[in-house]
């Protein structure tokens, strides 16, 4: 009915259906169907139509008033959304693992928090992208495969998993040469792992590979901590291990057989309404991704 309206105050304004039509930018019979449409619902005629004129009867003439109205608050409303479009206040609730707030975030969010004063942020560690829409997130770090297509996306950095331990549980228990190998020793896993399996290259092909895991963890710090004190193998993202390598604290195992690098996104709900507030949230995270972990 917006539309109707928008006609009707236009002929109004102009004084005749072919002004209007050239101010609206559409077609004279189409300014007359939507005048006819305006009529059938209001149940009323609304122009004393001639050849030369068209004249307000008194039903048109009490809802011009209304419609005036009514086109004030709508462009009202619209230019108060278009305002909070642009503004950079609110709320943002973003949803990130432990390990990728941890090496890339939080310890330089006073840069984002200098900048813009009057966000207020709100992480949640964890995966949470199924449940993306329904706990509200503005913006997801995923780190892994897409399983859902339905939300816009943006790959930033590509990422490998790294099967480690202790070089003191590897004395003790010796060393898998290949990844079925590794049923006979004892694996730490992540909580959310429902599969049970760690993923390899094996004769050219990805191959899921069973493991029994004896202990668990839902982050990766904490895999990397228990492994780091000889508990079993890990199997985790390299930025979480770098350091870890490094320092001799973990040694990297399987290397030959170690699967197709993943990827990091940051995964969001709209891309033709995104908000100022989310635009300049997802700027300052693909800057922080971009980094390289520093080996400490």
């Amino acid at each position: 009915m917006l539309e109707q309206i928008k006609a009707f105050c236009e002929v109004v304004k102009r004084g005749g259906l072919t002004k209007a039509a050239r101010s609206l930018a559409i077609s004279t019979p189409m300014v007359t169907r939507r005048i006819q449409q305006l009529e059938l619902d209001l149940k009323a005629e609304l122009f004393h139509r001639t050849t030369r004129q068209v004249l307000l009867t008194e039903a048109g003439k009490l809802f011009y008033q209304h419609a005036l109205e009514m086109m004030a608050h709508y462009e009202a409303g619209e230019n108060a959304v278009a305002s909070l479009a642009e503004q950079v206040t609110g709320t943002l609730k973003i949803g990130l693992p432990l390990s990728i707030s941890y090496f890339w975030v939080t310890t330089v969010l006073n840069k984002f928090y200098n900048q813009y004063p009057h966000i207020n942020i709100h992480f949640v560690n964890g995966n949470h992208l199924t449940n993306f829409l329904a706990e509200g997130f503005d913006i997801v770090v995923h780190c892994g495969t897409l399983p859902d297509s339905r939300f816009y996306f943006k790959k930033i950095r590509d990422w490998k998993k790294i099967t480690c331990a202790a070089p003191a549980y590897l004395k003790q228990y010796g060393t898998p040469k290949k990844p079925q190998e590794l049923l006979q020793h004892k694996c730490i896993d992540h909580y959310d792992n429902y599969t049970q399996s760690w993923r390899y290259q094996v004769n050219n092909k990805q191959e899921e590979v069973v493991i029994q895991a004896h202990f668990k963890a839902n982050n990766s710090l904490d895999i990397k901590n228990l492994a780091e004190i000889g508990l079993g193998i890990a199997y985790l993202p390299d930025f979480v291990v770098i350091s870890a390598l490094s320092d001799n604290k973990l040694v990297s195992i399987l290397e030959s057989y170690q699967p197709e690098p993943l990827g990091i996104y940051l995964v969001y709900a709209s891309k033709q309404f995104l908000s100022k507030k989310t635009k300049v949230m997802l700027e300052f995270l693909t800057a922080c991704l971009q980094q390289e972990v520093k080996v400490t």
